[in-house]
Protein backbone atom coordinates (compact mmCIF):
# COMPACT_ATOMS: atom_id res chain seq x y z
CA UNK A 1 0.00 0.00 0.00
CA UNK A 2 1.32 3.33 -1.01
CA UNK A 3 0.58 6.54 0.86
CA UNK A 4 0.98 9.77 -0.90
CA UNK A 5 1.22 13.16 0.78
CA UNK A 6 -1.46 15.66 -0.10
CA UNK A 7 -1.58 19.35 0.24
CA UNK A 8 -2.43 20.46 3.79
CA UNK A 9 -5.29 22.64 2.49
CA UNK A 10 -7.03 19.57 1.04
CA UNK A 11 -6.46 17.47 4.18
CA UNK A 12 -7.69 20.18 6.54
CA UNK A 13 -10.77 20.79 4.39
CA UNK A 14 -11.66 17.06 4.44
CA UNK A 15 -11.07 16.86 8.22
CA UNK A 16 -13.27 19.91 8.92
CA UNK A 17 -16.05 18.58 6.66
CA UNK A 18 -16.01 15.27 8.54
CA UNK A 19 -16.03 17.01 11.94
CA UNK A 20 -18.86 19.35 10.85
CA UNK A 21 -20.85 16.30 9.75
CA UNK A 22 -20.32 14.69 13.17
CA UNK A 23 -21.32 17.91 14.97
CA UNK A 24 -24.48 18.17 12.81
CA UNK A 25 -25.40 14.57 13.80
CA UNK A 26 -24.87 15.36 17.50
CA UNK A 27 -26.98 18.52 17.14
CA UNK A 28 -29.89 16.57 15.57
CA UNK A 29 -29.70 13.90 18.30
CA UNK A 30 -29.68 16.58 21.03
CA UNK A 31 -32.74 18.31 19.52
CA UNK A 32 -34.57 14.97 19.27
CA UNK A 33 -33.75 14.11 22.92
CA UNK A 34 -34.86 17.57 24.05
CA UNK A 35 -38.22 17.13 22.26
CA UNK A 36 -38.70 13.72 23.93
CA UNK A 37 -38.00 15.22 27.37
CA UNK A 38 -40.51 18.03 26.75
CA UNK A 39 -43.18 15.55 25.61
CA UNK A 40 -42.55 13.38 28.67
CA UNK A 41 -43.07 16.38 30.94
CA UNK A 42 -46.41 17.14 29.26
CA UNK A 43 -47.62 13.58 29.82
CA UNK A 44 -46.63 13.31 33.49
CA UNK A 45 -49.05 15.10 35.79
CA UNK A 46 -47.66 17.70 38.13
CA UNK A 47 -47.34 16.29 41.63
CA UNK A 48 -48.66 18.55 44.36
CA UNK A 49 -47.28 17.66 47.76
CA UNK A 50 -47.55 19.76 50.88
CA UNK A 51 -46.68 19.28 54.53
CA UNK A 52 -47.75 21.66 57.27
CA UNK A 53 -46.90 21.50 60.98
CA UNK A 54 -49.26 23.24 63.40
CA UNK A 55 -49.18 23.65 67.16
CA UNK A 56 -52.17 23.73 69.42
CA UNK A 57 -55.66 22.43 69.86
CA UNK A 58 -57.62 25.16 68.03
CA UNK A 59 -55.39 25.30 64.96
CA UNK A 60 -55.56 21.53 64.52
CA UNK A 61 -59.35 21.51 64.64
CA UNK A 62 -59.66 24.49 62.28
CA UNK A 63 -57.51 22.68 59.69
CA UNK A 64 -59.58 19.53 60.13
CA UNK A 65 -62.84 21.44 59.62
CA UNK A 66 -61.46 23.10 56.47
CA UNK A 67 -60.33 19.73 55.11
CA UNK A 68 -63.74 18.13 55.66
CA UNK A 69 -65.20 20.65 53.22
CA UNK A 70 -62.91 19.14 50.58
CA UNK A 71 -63.98 15.55 51.30
CA UNK A 72 -65.66 13.77 48.40
CA UNK A 73 -65.74 10.10 49.48
CA UNK A 74 -64.62 9.39 53.03
CA UNK A 75 -63.44 10.84 56.32
CA UNK A 76 -61.73 8.45 58.73
CA UNK A 77 -60.60 9.49 62.20
CA UNK A 78 -58.62 7.53 64.79
CA UNK A 79 -58.84 9.31 68.14
CA UNK A 80 -58.97 8.98 71.89
CA UNK A 81 -62.63 9.95 71.93
CA UNK A 82 -62.48 13.32 73.62
CA UNK A 83 -64.90 16.24 73.57
CA UNK A 84 -64.71 18.11 70.27
CA UNK A 85 -65.43 21.76 69.45
CA UNK A 86 -68.75 22.82 67.99
CA UNK A 87 -67.07 23.55 64.63
CA UNK A 88 -66.12 19.87 64.28
CA UNK A 89 -69.65 18.76 65.20
CA UNK A 90 -71.00 21.12 62.55
CA UNK A 91 -68.48 19.83 59.99
CA UNK A 92 -69.59 16.25 60.72
CA UNK A 93 -73.23 17.28 60.30
CA UNK A 94 -72.40 18.83 56.91
CA UNK A 95 -70.65 15.62 55.86
CA UNK A 96 -73.69 13.54 56.79
CA UNK A 97 -75.96 16.00 54.94
CA UNK A 98 -73.77 15.49 51.84
CA UNK A 99 -74.14 11.71 52.20
CA UNK A 100 -70.72 11.05 53.71
CA UNK A 101 -70.73 9.07 56.95
CA UNK A 102 -67.51 9.84 58.86
CA UNK A 103 -65.89 6.84 60.52
CA UNK A 104 -64.37 7.18 63.97
CA UNK A 105 -62.27 4.67 65.88
CA UNK A 106 -61.91 5.60 69.55
CA UNK A 107 -59.34 4.18 71.94
CA UNK A 108 -61.18 5.19 75.10
CA UNK A 109 -64.56 3.62 75.79
CA UNK A 110 -65.30 3.71 79.50
CA UNK A 111 -68.18 4.93 81.65
CA UNK A 112 -66.66 8.41 81.56
CA UNK A 113 -66.63 8.66 77.76
CA UNK A 114 -69.85 6.74 76.96
CA UNK A 115 -72.01 9.89 76.89
CA UNK A 116 -69.56 11.57 74.45
CA UNK A 117 -69.61 8.53 72.19
CA UNK A 118 -73.42 8.46 72.18
CA UNK A 119 -73.33 12.11 71.08
CA UNK A 120 -71.01 11.24 68.18
CA UNK A 121 -73.39 8.48 67.06
CA UNK A 122 -76.34 10.93 67.17
CA UNK A 123 -74.27 13.37 65.10
CA UNK A 124 -73.95 10.70 62.40
CA UNK A 125 -70.52 9.21 63.05
CA UNK A 126 -70.00 5.48 62.44
CA UNK A 127 -68.16 4.48 65.63
CA UNK A 128 -65.95 1.61 66.70
CA UNK A 129 -63.74 0.97 69.70
CA UNK A 130 -60.17 -0.28 69.53
CA UNK A 131 -57.91 -0.60 72.54
CA UNK A 132 -55.04 1.66 71.60
CA UNK A 133 -52.00 3.08 73.25
CA UNK A 134 -50.52 6.54 73.32
CA UNK A 135 -51.84 10.04 72.92
CA UNK A 136 -51.85 10.26 69.16
CA UNK A 137 -54.63 10.60 66.63
CA UNK A 138 -54.79 10.62 62.88
CA UNK A 139 -57.30 11.26 60.15
CA UNK A 140 -57.49 10.48 56.46
CA UNK A 141 -59.70 12.20 53.92
CA UNK A 142 -60.33 10.56 50.54
CA UNK A 143 -56.96 8.77 50.75
CA UNK A 144 -55.40 12.07 49.64
CA UNK A 145 -55.17 14.20 52.78
CA UNK A 146 -53.96 13.00 56.16
CA UNK A 147 -53.04 14.32 59.57
CA UNK A 148 -51.08 12.88 62.47
CA UNK A 149 -51.45 14.52 65.86
CA UNK A 150 -49.53 13.89 69.08
CA UNK A 151 -50.72 15.51 72.28
CA UNK A 152 -49.16 16.16 75.64
CA UNK A 153 -50.78 13.67 78.05
CA UNK A 154 -50.52 16.17 80.91
CA UNK A 155 -51.96 19.14 78.99
CA UNK A 156 -54.29 17.91 76.27
CA UNK A 157 -54.57 21.29 74.55
CA UNK A 158 -50.82 21.15 73.89
CA UNK A 159 -50.35 19.17 70.71
CA UNK A 160 -48.42 19.08 67.50
CA UNK A 161 -50.12 18.12 64.27
CA UNK A 162 -48.65 17.38 60.88
CA UNK A 163 -50.99 17.82 57.93
CA UNK A 164 -49.94 15.97 54.79
CA UNK A 165 -51.16 16.57 51.27
CA UNK A 166 -49.06 13.63 50.12
CA UNK A 167 -51.10 10.82 48.55
CA UNK A 168 -48.61 8.07 49.48
CA UNK A 169 -48.78 8.89 53.18
CA UNK A 170 -52.56 9.26 53.07
CA UNK A 171 -52.91 5.88 51.34
CA UNK A 172 -50.69 4.20 53.95
CA UNK A 173 -52.68 5.72 56.83
CA UNK A 174 -55.97 4.78 55.13
CA UNK A 175 -54.80 1.17 54.83
CA UNK A 176 -53.76 1.23 58.50
CA UNK A 177 -57.16 2.67 59.47
CA UNK A 178 -58.97 -0.02 57.44
CA UNK A 179 -56.99 -2.79 59.14
CA UNK A 180 -57.82 -1.39 62.61
CA UNK A 181 -61.47 -0.86 61.61
CA UNK A 182 -61.80 -4.59 60.89
CA UNK A 183 -60.45 -5.42 64.37
CA UNK A 184 -62.37 -2.72 66.24
CA UNK A 185 -65.66 -3.48 67.98
CA UNK A 186 -68.84 -1.60 67.02
CA UNK A 187 -70.24 0.68 69.72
Amino acid sequence: MLFKAIKPEIGLKALFERKLEQIKKIELEAIKTLKEIKEEQKIKPMIHEKLEVVLGFEKMYSYFVEWTTRAKKEVHVFSVGEEIPYSVKLAAKRLVTRGLIPKLIVTKCDSESKHLLRKRIKEGWDLRHYIGVGDFTFCVIDKKLSMINVRNPDKKEERISIFFEIPGIAKALADYFDSIWKLAKPI
